[in-house]
């Protein structure tokens, strides 16, 4: 998984101007089948975010990895730290 979280950057997202950087983060993509984990790339403008912090995050789009793993097949991957308890009643 190391190496996704490196993937938009070799996808060459580009930063609007030198007061946008972007962030690696962790994604998960909900679909009919199940619950997908990936990484994907947020960009933030930091001009804008002295103002809005809701309109820096949506001065660019996020920037998806190209693969994605199902988040069952991981669960015994993680440490138990990474999982909530599962509400009760």
């Amino acid at each position: 998984m190391a190496a996704h979280v490196k993937e938009p950057a070799q996808l060459r997202v580009p930063a609007q101007n030198e007061r946008t950087s972007g962030e690696a983060e962790w994604a998960l993509v909900i679909t009919d089948e199940g619950v997908l984990l990936t990484t994907a790339c947020d960009h933030t403008d930091h001009d804008l975010e002295a103002h809005d912090v809701a309109w820096s995050k949506n001065a660019a789009p996020d920037v998806p990895a190209r693969k994605a793993w199902r988040l069952e097949h991981l669960a015994e991957l993680l440490p138990p730290s990474y999982w909530l308890p599962a509400p009760s009643g």
